[in-house]
């Protein structure tokens, strides 16, 4: 059986940044808030300040924790520590919320979940087809309803790119074998985001189908409030 302490280090291996929550709930743990705060500072994790975060963000800073975590999941790649760049924080505590989310979701099984942090970190033959150019912020294998498998890729946009850099990004997807309909997930944080990611869509007719332009709210927001509920 893996421990609390190893399914910590296992999350946070892959998200890279988490709350002090993300963890708790990535981790599966029951304890109190404090009594799993207490814990992480056990486990060896390091924590930073960042601005609206109560109890900071916590992250891995020991290659000692990394290479035992390989021991235990052989299959996964040998991640590598690496300095905090808090430039990427805001990015990855949004994807914390989107992996909740997308687990939380009805209909879909999550079996497998591959953060873009996962990708970058196996050799380039296993990275699935994927180019180090256009990776996406996530993919994950599903177990449908009806019993089959399916992959999906999540994008996470927080801004705007240009419409060009838009029409190489689902070119890329549309040439790609396991994509089919309804695999490719976009995340928005602003609406309007997703109101322009839908408009260049649109003008690309061998794209219908295949996209889903989702906001961070809608999405996040109301399973959030589910999950509270429920507790």
């Amino acid at each position: 059986m893996i421990s609390q302490r190893i399914r910590v280090y296992k999350y946070l291996a892959e998200q890279k940044y988490g709350t002090l929550q993300d963890i708790q709930n990535g981790s599966g743990s029951q304890a109190s808030s404090e009594a799993f705060r207490v814990s992480l500072y056990q486990f060896g994790l390091s924590r930073f300040s960042f601005p609206g975060i109560r109890h900071g963000v916590w992250h891995i800073c020991s290659q000692s924790i990394l290479d035992e975590l390989f021991t235990y999941f052989p299959e996964e790649p040998l991640y590598r520590v690496s300095p905090v760049r808090l430039y990427e924080v805001e990015h990855a505590l949004g994807m914390n919320r989107v992996r909740a989310a997308v687990c939380r979701q009805p209909g879909v099984k999550v079996l497998q979940w591959y953060s873009e942090h996962h990708i970058r970190a196996l050799p380039p033959p296993l990275r699935f087809g994927l180019s180090w150019s256009l990776l996406p912020d996530a993919m994950f294998v599903g177990l449908r309803s009806d019993g089959t498998q399916k992959t999906f890729y999540i994008e996470y946009e927080r801004s705007l790119k240009a419409p060009g850099r838009y029409r190489h990004i689902f070119s890329s997807y549309l040439a790609r074998t396991d994509v089919t309909e309804r695999s490719v997930i976009y995340v928005c944080q602003d609406p309007r985001v997703r109101r322009e990611l839908e408009r260049i869509s649109a003008r690309m007719a061998a794209t219908k189908g295949v996209f889903q332009f989702a906001d961070m709210e809608a999405l996040c927001g109301r399973e959030e409030e589910k999950e509270n509920r429920s507790g």
